[in-house]
């Protein structure tokens, strides 16, 4: 597929499944992984409730999708979430291996990365973010985020709205999430944040409407100083 919000417009390499439920068209489309269709595609386990402008919504319980990936050394992941409950759950990786979640009772969100885990006190419920890691470092709305570090255990397939099956249940929304083979610096972090939070948009308009930047173009997909061209 065309390149978008996942690297950029071309500029970050690396994305091995993308996935923007929010702005889908239908529930079928939303498991689409729009960086590379057909390999790593979402499936149900239990689907989400979706809807077109909050994307997946899981219940904490039973609602879980399977993606078929098993991360690497050294991969990324980014996701933007919105907490509905204080609750142990993962919003994208597998149960203390790997991926980004939310853990309750004070210990805030989790950074899991290879044999890493991060976390910090997010200050209050609910909340609306964008959690990351690097393999190395947790990240919160693009800043650098974690106060502890405690050992994990070895990678597995990852799954969306839960740790892997019904394991650490995520009770809260995923709008677009992100998976990479290397290691995102901190700029390319703030600058998927900054993307990923101008969804959302269909994943069918042109990139300056998905929310990538393009020279000469608004964020709405007209040029600037000009008026509005090609798609309506």
């Amino acid at each position: 597929m065309a390149n978008g919000w996942w690297d950029n417009n071309g500029a970050i390499s690396g994305c091995l499944a993308a996935w923007q439920p929010i702005g889908a068209e239908s529930l079928a489309a939303s498991y689409t992984n729009l960086a590379n269709p057909g390999t790593y595609d979402a499936a149900p386990g239990t689907a989400p409730t979706f809807t077109a402008s909050t994307g997946w919504t899981f219940d904490g319980s039973t609602q879980y999708l399977n993606t078929g990936l098993t991360p690497g050394a050294g991969s990324s992941c980014i996701a933007r979430i919105t907490v509905t409950s204080s609750h142990n759950g993962v919003a994208v990786g597998h149960f203390l291996s790997w991926g980004v979640g939310y853990w309750g009772g004070g210990s805030g969100p989790i950074y899991i990365a290879g044999n890493f885990r991060f976390g910090a006190t997010p200050g209050g419920f609910p909340f609306n973010t964008v959690l990351a890691h690097n393999s190395t470092q947790g990240y919160r709305d693009a800043a650098a985020d974690g106060s502890f570090l405690t050992a994990g255990a070895a990678g597995a397939a990852i799954s969306l709205g839960s740790g892997g099956t019904t394991n650490a249940p995520f009770n809260g929304k995923i709008q677009a999430a992100a998976v990479y083979s290397g290691a995102l610096t901190g700029a390319q972090i703030t600058t998927l944040t900054t993307l990923m939070n101008a969804l959302p948009v269909a994943t069918g308009q042109p990139a300056a409407v998905r929310g990538v930047l393009i020279p000469g173009m608004n964020r709405d997909g007209r040029r600037v100083g000009a008026s509005r061209i090609g798609w309506g």
